[in-house]
């Protein structure tokens, strides 16, 4: 195996390890998200959905 077969092969082995992180992430993330801003809001930020309420809440998608 050459130097540049092997660099080729482990980017390969990289990529597809974090392409089954990002893939994760997203299912957990879908599990999540009810498709509602608050529950968007509540996610990028850390705050309970009952916490961004008692804040004013979030209004919706469409403004």
């Amino acid at each position: 195996m050459t130097e540049k077969d092997f660099v080729a092969e482990a980017a390969r082995a990289h990529m597809e390890q974090r392409r089954e992180e990002a893939r994760r992430g997203v299912v957990e993330s879908l599990k999540v998200l009810d498709g509602s801003l608050t529950e968007s809001v509540a996610m990028l930020t850390g705050l309970s959905p009952q916490r961004i309420e008692a804040l004013g809440g979030a209004g919706d998608w469409e403004g």
